[in-house]
């Protein structure tokens, strides 16, 4: 049977919370467990409640000037260990460069820029819950600026010839 895709396109580097793709350990973290938190809109939220879900968070925060909102996001893990582990691609101005388990730790020293996430859910019986798991990302990080100067210097469009 095959399980129903969740894609999110065009998401915003500042919605991508927590990354830890290097697996390292902290206080919500054991060693070696990789995984990430995706912001979501309300209407995502109840969505992915209604679709099953029972991780999403929903939790009251404070901003800077006093202010509550509520952040809504669902963990979403990272198995490379798995049957079909996840497609992990860095969107550059040549191509896609694939990352595998040891670079995908890249993604947590960059900023994100923006990325397509798709993520697949694993139904556990014993606890009755319902997991995402990383299925494919692509990501774009922000451009260093003497990197993208260096770029636009030397590899202009077709000015020389």
């Amino acid at each position: 049977m095959a399980r129903e895709v969740v894609r999110f396109k065009d998401v915003a580097g500042k919605d991508i919370l927590w990354p830890n793709f290097e697996g390292r350990a902290g206080d919500y973290n054991n060693p070696g467990e990789r995984n990430f938190c995706l912001r979501l809109t309300e209407e995502e939220y109840h969505q992915l409640l209604d679709a099953g879900y029972t991780s999403p968070k929903e939790k009251v925060r404070m901003t800077e000037d006093g202010e509550e909102y509520v952040n809504r996001y669902i963990p979403i893990k990272v198995n490379f260990n798995s049957q079909r582990p996840p497609q992990i691609h860095q969107v550059t101005r040549r191509g896609l460069v694939k990352l595998d388990e040891d670079s995908c730790a890249l993604i947590d020293r960059n900023n994100i820029k923006k990325a397509s996430i798709a993520f697949t859910p694993y139904y556990r019986k014993v606890s009755n819950t319902q997991t995402a798991y990383l299925q494919e990302m692509l990501v774009e990080f922000e451009e260093e600026s003497f990197a993208d100067e260096y770029l636009n210097d030397h590899f202009s469009s077709g000015d020389e010839a």
